[in-house]
């Protein structure tokens, strides 16, 4: 019987460690599929999706567009009838009306000008109520780049917004990150050089209708790509990958598929320094997996570098030698005795 014991033991310490690693499969297996959800999530900002809350979110065209060389204009005068009409708009931006003359339209909206011409009226109407329609928008320009499906520039009639034009280009690729640029040229109408940054996750993520803004002519929309951050050492996947929102030390071990059952559990991320060097910020992966501690959430250029656990390669390397002798020819040698 004394013979036997270090075989028997070695059978429990193999059965605890295949049980602690099954239940570290599921926990890794659960992350991975959460992980995978997200990046679904990720993807259903299609054309449709994004057309669908442009839809329901959309804005007062009158109020946001900036009339340009080319729009047909209906103007009512409702004191006057014979005063009404409909006008082009000259390459200089200008309209010519009775008893006024020529008026400027340069970055004025439909509601602008109206209360304009109101105000040129004054001395021959008593308060005159104008109103102001675009009958006929000209074609206008828009450049939609990055990390979006249909990259190229579109050709856009009446006033549109950033949803739309985020639609019109297919919807965002898998790559997409958080920030979108509206690059504002000089010579746009109605508007000086601009840039503007948008955050995508406020947007279509937490629903801030305030950041779909409208689109000029002449405008570049650049959906800016996610970062990156690096998984390697103990994990089943080390690769670089696109670092999305919120992207933690625990979604990042899951993109990389887990860890193995020799990895350290006290895991090392090495992040760019402000002086040009890296720091370097030590978390317990089980800690922060049972929630003892907070996830760390990562930064863009990151290295998460997952060392193997000395203990944990030898108890494997001698269960491994083990299940050698076990499996050698047509009969099994262990604990002293053969069988």
């Amino acid at each position: 019987m004394k013979t036997k014991m270090p075989v028997v033991i070695i059978f429990l310490v193999a059965g605890l460690l295949q049980a602690c690693a099954g239940g570290g499969e599921l926990k890794h297996g659960q992350a991975v599929l959460k992980a995978r959800q997200a990046a679904s999530a990720r993807r259903s900002r299609s054309a449709e999706a994004l057309a669908r809350l442009a839809m329901q979110n959309a804005p007062n065209p009158n109020t946001d567009y900036v009339i340009g060389p080319d729009d047909l204009l209906d103007i009512r005068v409702y004191q006057a009838k014979d005063l009404s009409g409909i006008v082009r708009v000259d390459n200089r931006n200008d309209i010519e009306l009775p008893l006024i003359g020529k008026i400027s339209t340069k970055g004025k909206t439909p509601a602008v000008l109206g209360n304009d011409i109101a105000k040129k009226l004054l001395k021959y109407i008593k308060d005159p109520f104008i109103s102001v329609t675009v009958k006929e928008y000209r074609s206008r320009k828009v450049s939609v780049i990055g990390a979006v499906e249909h990259p190229r520039i579109y050709v856009m009639k009446g006033q549109k917004y950033l949803l739309d034009m985020l639609a019109e280009a297919g919807g965002l690729t898998p790559e997409a990150g958080q920030f979108c640029i509206i690059m504002r040229p000089e010579g746009s109408t109605g508007a000086q050089p601009s840039t503007r940054v948008i955050n995508l996750e406020k947007l279509l993520d937490k629903g801030d209708i305030s950041l779909n803004i409208p689109v000029r002519s002449g405008d570049i929309i650049n959906v800016q790509k996610a970062g990156m951050f690096y998984v390697d050492g103990e994990v089943n996947k080390p690769d670089a990958y696109r670092l999305r929102k919120n992207t933690t030390l625990i979604k990042a071990v899951a993109t990389a598929g887990g860890l193995k059952n020799d990895a350290d559990k006290i895991v090392k991320i090495y992040r760019d320094g402000s002086s040009g060097g890296r720091n370097v910020i030590t978390a317990d992966y089980n800690a922060i997996n049972t929630g003892k501690q907070r996830d760390v959430k990562l930064a863009e250029n990151d290295i998460v570098v997952v060392s193997r656990s000395g203990a944990k390669a030898i108890l494997y390397g001698l269960l491994n030698t083990f299940r050698g002798f076990m499996n050698f020819g047509n009969f099994g040698v262990g604990g002293g005795y053969a069988q």
